[in-house]
């Protein structure tokens, strides 16, 4: 469904018109068929969710190489923390718990 506007005009007539709106991502001039409709076509909204997602990661990467956001990507898989003194077994176990857990071995 077409959204619809009545054009008044000073004389007193009445013409119903479309509402015609330019696409925010390929700036083409499209007929709205939602109230907040910006985007023309599937075609464009995909390509600027895309746009959208790629902007999104390069601007975390480099907060994260700046040191700004801390992330577990940069975390090798299999490094692990033992603890210093040789004889303290327990708490060894436990930590090797947490990793087998936290790594979904079984």
């Amino acid at each position: 469904m077409l959204l619809k506007k009545e054009i008044k005009y000073p004389d007193g007539t009445i013409q119903t018109g479309f509402y015609i709106s330019k696409c925010k991502y390929c700036g083409r001039e499209y007929i709205k068929t939602e109230n907040r409709q910006t985007l023309c076509s599937t075609n464009c909204k995909h390509k600027s969710t895309q746009d959208n997602k790629a902007a999104y990661q390069r601007k975390r990467r480099r907060l994260i190489n700046q040191g700004i956001i801390i992330s577990q990507e940069t975390e090798k898989i299999g490094t692990v923390y033992f603890p210093e003194k040789i004889g303290d077994w327990d708490e060894e176990i436990i930590l090797i718990k947490k990793i087998k857990r936290r790594t979904g071995i079984t």
